[in-house]
């Protein structure tokens, strides 16, 4: 049944692979109400629109920051200087953890099988293992430094030393041990 749905939802997006949801922009998201599930991952449309929904919130944060640098009247120049900014300084592994985070799309057994892996948030970038270990990054940072800086990293497009004041480093090994502690 998914894969019927999800490749009518792909074909209808004009996405690849097995999305089932995407953001369309600060306002509008697609979800499949019906996603890909098994045993560890049940089928929860909700979780999937919240998910989406909250790619708009990070889209207005980071649209608003940018017109303090992006400085034009034309509406399309400020479009295409915004997707080139957000392309190249907005990393898909904060991009993915929020939303896994508000979603609470989590599970400790696949946390397990990424933690294994010993990914750097650079590899997540690259890897959909973002997926399965993302919620922990967030859940580590709203531990320690509280869930106000969120907004913070966001605006600052994912700048862990201007926000949180550590290095990428030592924000990984921290995090690192957030996860031996608590998975």
């Amino acid at each position: 049944m998914f894969t019927i749905h999800n490749n009518k939802f792909n074909d209808a997006t004009g996405l690849n692979g097995n999305a089932n949801g995407t953001s369309r922009g600060p306002n509008e998201f697609h979800f499949v109400w019906t996603n890909w599930f098994n045993s560890i991952f049940p089928d929860d449309p909700l979780k999937t629109a919240l998910h989406e929904f909250t790619h708009c919130v990070q889209l207005n944060i980071l649209i608003d920051k940018a017109k303090e640098t992006i400085i034009t009247q034309d509406r399309l120049t400020f479009d295409k200087e915004f997707e080139k900014k957000f392309a190249a300084e907005y990393s898909r592994w904060l991009w993915e953890s929020i939303s896994i985070f508000e979603a609470k799309e989590v599970n400790s057994l696949s946390v397990k099988y990424a933690k294994s892996k010993n990914l750097t948030l650079a590899e997540l970038n690259q890897s959909n293992q973002i997926y399965n270990i993302g919620y922990t990054i967030i859940e580590y940072m709203t531990t320690k430094w509280g869930k106000n800086i969120l907004p913070k990293l966001i605006a600052s497009f994912g700048n862990i030393e201007k926000t949180l004041n550590i290095s990428s480093d030592e924000f990984e090994k921290g995090w690192m041990a957030f996860l031996e502690e608590n998975y």
